[in-house]
């Protein structure tokens, strides 16, 4: 990350797919940025995606956005209107698109899958 000025493999570790021997990363928990005696960010200002609109998480297949209220246990307040100081999904919406492309992107580029219009990326 580079924030941190550590190399990804010190946070992120790589897994396999059983049914499709498929290799993707994860990010090792407990997050390595997360001091454990106050349970602050040590690298807030420049978290990646996945941490700015934690609960939330961006399907990669879908394109949708799931909640991850599990993760949340009695922090997760849903507010009907916007208060100040508060943050959207809709405010991520453009990073997310820009994420899932990369993410399509590698995947098509790996397979050798040309994009569903024909045209090149």
């Amino acid at each position: 990350m580079r924030t941190s000025g550590l190399p990804e493999a010190a946070f992120v570790s790589e897994q396999v797919n059983e049914n499709t021997g498929y290799r993707f990363r994860v990010l090792s928990l407990p997050c390595r940025f997360l001091d454990q005696g106050s349970g602050a960010c040590t690298v807030y200002a420049e978290r990646p995606l996945i941490c700015r609109t934690f609960p939330f998480y961006p399907e990669p297949l879908t394109g949708n956005v799931c909640l991850l209220p599990a993760q949340c246990g009695s922090q997760l307040d849903l507010l009907t209107t916007r208060e100040p100081n508060t943050w959207s999904v809709d405010d991520y919406s453009s990073d997310v698109r820009a994420w899932l492309k990369k993410l399509w992107d590698e995947a098509r580029a790996r397979v050798d899958i040309a994009p569903k219009d024909g045209k090149e990326p």
